[in-house]
Order: C-alpha cells, then structure tokens, then sequence
C-alpha cells in the first residue's frame, strides 16, 4: 500500500521545465498555460507554494519564479543552471548579512530572494533570454 501511495504522488506531482531548457506542454499536463506576444506563463499551483515558469516563442525556459510558504525544489527548477545560481547566491550571502532580500547578478543569471519563513518569495531569469519587449517586472 505504500509504494502504491508513493508512485500516486509522484505521478500527481508536476514535472517542471528546466530553466534554459524546452517547456512540454504535454509533459507538463498540471501547468495552467497562459501565451502572451512574445513568451508564456506555465503556472503550478503546489502544497506550499505558486512556481511560475516562463518560456519564449521557441518554448525555451528563460526565467523561473515563485512564492509560498517554502522554496519549491530548485534542483528540479535550475538543472544545470544550479550551479550557478548557488555562486550567485553565494555572492549575494556575502555582501547582504542576515536576512535581507537578496538581489544580484552574477554567473550568468539574475537572482532574486526575499520574504520569511510563511512568505518566500524569489525569481531567477538567464541574463541576455529575456525576450526583446519583455518587461522583468512581469516576470513574478
């Protein structure tokens, strides 16, 4: 019974894009898709938080936000951008003590990060994907 409960989450579970890498609609059945000019929104409502993928006209993932009660898994977000992010982040951590938001860009990537333990928030985007027109601050 408890592998049975096992494999039904993990078939529940959305299958999120990689950031810098296709977005399949197919794949990724549980996203609530809305298309704008020149990119679109795939939107997963999970257990503790609201992941955001955006992808451009090619279906690339360019950016990468969310918000809730916890970080979602960046390791599934970021594939082979985690590393870079996590020396963004780093960079980040060494200039802002404690618990400040964070904004910086480094490694290739924007990162943002701010909020506390019942409200997280962040948004990661590839710096030179951005669609030409695309304004960040849509990108939440």
């Amino acid at each position: 019974m408890r592998i049975l409960s096992l494999i039904l989450i993990f078939l529940s579970s959305p299958a999120f894009a990689v950031l810098g890498e296709k977005f399949d609609e197919a794949q990724n059945r549980s996203a609530v898709n809305t298309p704008f000019a020149s990119y679109s929104k795939h939107e997963f409502a999970l257990t503790k938080n609201m992941v955001r993928q955006f992808s451009d006209s090619t279906g690339k993932v360019f950016a990468v936000s969310w918000q809730g009660k916890a970080h979602p898994d960046l390791a599934a977000l970021l594939g082979t951008q985690l590393p870079a992010f996590e020396k963004a982040l780093a960079t980040a951590r060494a200039k802002y003590k404690g618990h400040a938001p964070i904004t910086v860009d480094a490694a290739g990537l924007h990162v943002e990060m701010g909020g506390n333990s019942r409200a997280l928030s962040g948004r990661v985007w590839i710096n030179g994907q951005i669609p030409q027109g695309v304004n960040t601050d849509d990108l939440r």
